[in-house]
């Protein structure tokens, strides 16, 4: 049975607390540096303003590259946001899931509403 919350039982290993199998997120490392990238690129817009076809071309550039990582950083947070479910979903089932644990929680559960209930029928005061 575990003894916390964090503890998973039968001593079964998480995959995903140890750093060696942390899989690395090389996609944010590379957005981050295309952002930057496109930063310094703005730096030349006062020189492209000059030119409505350059400038034309360099907006498209831009929106789209907003809109690439706007759809890729969105596609990352579902993966999190599913991997957080599946590992949630995991430790239920070998908590709470499990059958001796549960009746031994329904044991417990039951043994401390009959102590209220006997305290609170021994505490009441009589006219």
């Amino acid at each position: 049975m575990p003894t916390g919350l964090t503890e998973l039982p039968h001593n079964k290993k998480d995959p995903g607390e140890s750093p060696e199998t942390k899989p690395l997120r090389p996609l944010s490392i590379i957005l981050l540096a295309a952002i930057f990238t496109m930063l310094l690129l703005g730096l030349s817009y006062y020189y492209i303003r000059k030119s409505p076809d350059k400038l034309a071309y360099y907006l498209i550039a831009q929106f789209v590259f907003f809109f690439l990582v706007t759809i890729l950083a969105i596609d990352d947070a579902v993966k999190l946001y599913d991997h957080y479910i599946e590992r949630k979903r995991v430790i239920y089932k070998d908590t709470v899931g499990e059958e001796s644990f549960r009746n031994e929680l329904e044991r417990r559960e039951a043994e401390a509403k009959r102590e209220k209930l006997s305290k609170d029928k021994n505490e009441r005061p009589t006219c």
